[in-house]
């Protein structure tokens, strides 16, 4: 099976601790990206969307505006390891799932009202992931 990230692009999002820290915003933020993206519905990258990248570096300022960078922008975080969650199409497909999968992560993470301190993934391959999505968008153990 050809690499996912491969064909339908990766988007690294650097967002301020203003985001990270406020939950309503952080789950608007994704929003932004995906419109960013070009498919205001979903973060799905999967055929029939418009990505057309094989990788992206996006920094978000307070006002969720967007500006390009490096993609090999490195990470702030270096190599250790942060939260994978991992999303079948039924979830990437509908904003309102993601935010819904969103909600749980944070609060197994024990902070109902932010993200912040963690480097969260969402991918739509089930390799090692932290917490797998059902396609209902109920969050489970992961790999």
């Amino acid at each position: 099976m050809p690499d996912q990230a491969a064909r339908h692009g990766i988007t690294r999002i650097v967002l301020p601790i203003s985001v990270g820290y406020d939950l309503k915003r952080f789950k608007e933020a994704i929003s932004v990206v995906a419109a960013h993206n070009g498919c205001p519905r979903c973060a799905s990258g999967r055929p029939g969307c418009v990505f057309s990248f094989s990788e992206r570096a996006l920094i978000m300022d307070d006002k969720l505006a967007i500006t390009e960078a490096d993609p090999q922008l490195p990470s702030a975080h270096g190599n250790r390891p942060g939260i994978v969650v991992g999303l079948p199409q039924s979830v990437s497909n509908n904003l309102a799932l993601i935010s819904q999968v969103v909600d749980q992560v944070v609060g197994r993470l024990g902070c109902q009202a932010c993200t912040s301190g963690f480097d969260l993934t969402f991918q739509t391959e089930f390799g090692a992931s932290t917490f797998v999505a059902t396609p209902e968008g109920t969050l489970t153990d992961g790999l």
